[in-house]
């Protein structure tokens, strides 16, 4: 893999990494709830969902573009997890001073808490105000939100449906701690190994159990593409367009099959790697991915309220003119970031000071 020559992803390079995964994030997790949209394979496989994307290949109509979105969207969740594996490496490895195991998660801890807790809380007291139920039904999941352990609660509902990921990125944190924080890459190999058999020997019964939904909302459906960013990270490795068109080809016939595609997530980060190069050569558009790549933190945490906002109306409003209704839901997440990355601010300065 490494040919002597090392080369790493800059600042600006991840930063509109980011700026085009949380745009597509953001588009991917309203269209899913449209109704004519394909079933995407995230967390379990549905055959139906390869079935209803190719017959709407086969005879598009103007929707075409958000069955894509609807279907693929979910593989940018991959990118963000192999950028926080590449970053990983990044920060810490160059660094002579170890840090310790406690230090590290509390670190970690703290920068996801500062980022979420605030809107977590907010919305579950409004919530609660609205509906009387509200307060007794979600308060455990609160709790167990609030200490980012909520994936690990085989009832889990995560309040808020996309909030899944602040879970199991901290375990992938303690996880790169743990077995490769200036370690041989042996030991979460060896892990990672045993993640996919994990979920292989699930498989089987797949329509009838929610096993496999549960492991892979967890750091065992995510690590392949985290060891991935760890791996490019310490080898100074960057794809090719070659080796992105390869690994399309690839990516795309693992979709086809239940086992193949639980190595799709891999794939996926390294075509879209290259495509930094060309997005750099236009100006406007990596201006405007850079602004998305440093407010990536904020839009993410407050889109799904705003998407909550939106799915509470009847369907037929906003399933009726979906191109209109997911401009207005898109523009709004990205005003509602602001107000949001200013608290953040505010509470992470505030901290910092004690």
């Amino acid at each position: 893999m490494n040919t002597g020559i090392k080369r790493y992803l800059d600042f600006e390079s991840v930063t509109i990494l980011k700026g085009l995964a949380i745009l597509i994030i953001v588009v991917h997790n309203f269209c899913i709830h449209l109704p004519f949209t394909p079933e995407e394979n995230e967390f379990t496989f549905h055959i139906s969902g390869n079935t209803a994307l190719y017959n709407q290949i086969i005879s598009p109509d103007r929707y075409l573009l958000l069955d894509i979105l609807a279907y693929f969207g979910h593989y940018f969740v991959a990118l963000f997890v192999f950028i926080s594996g590449y970053g990983l490496v990044r920060k810490y490895e160059q660094k002579e001073k170890n840090i310790g195991l406690f230090e590290f998660i509390k670190a970690h801890y703290i920068k996801l808490a500062i980022l979420l807790l605030p809107t977590l809380l907010v919305f579950f007291i409004v919530m609660s105000a609205i509906d009387a139920g509200y307060f007794q039904s979600n308060i455990l999941e609160l709790g167990l939100m609030a200490l980012f352990v909520d994936n690990l609660y085989f009832g889990g509902g995560h309040i808020l449906g996309p909030w899944w990921f602040f879970s199991m990125i901290m375990q992938l944190y303690v996880v790169y701690r743990l077995f490769a924080y200036k370690r041989s890459l042996k030991p979460i190999i060896l892990l990672t190994i045993l993640c996919l058999l994990l979920q292989i020997i699930t498989i089987p019964g797949i329509g009838h159990n929610y096993r496999l939904p549960f492991i892979r909302q967890n750091f065992p459906g995510y690590i392949l593409p985290f060891l991935l960013g760890i791996i490019f990270a310490r080898n100074g490795y960057l794809p090719t367009a070659k080796i992105a068109a390869i690994s399309t080809i690839l990516f795309l016939l693992s979709c086809l099959n239940v086992y193949t595609w639980l190595l799709s997530f891999a794939f996926f980060p390294i075509i879209i790697i290259p495509l930094v190069k060309p997005l750099r050569k236009f100006p406007a558009v990596a201006k405007i991915l850079r602004w998305l790549g440093m407010m990536s933190a904020y839009i993410f945490v407050i889109h799904p309220v705003i998407r909550e906002i939106f799915l509470s109306s009847p369907t037929s409003i906003w399933a009726g003119m979906p191109y209109i209704i997911l401009t207005i839901y898109t523009l709004l997440s990205l005003a509602a970031a602001l107000p949001v990355k200013r608290i953040t601010i505010i509470i992470k300065n505030r901290i910092t000071k004690q």
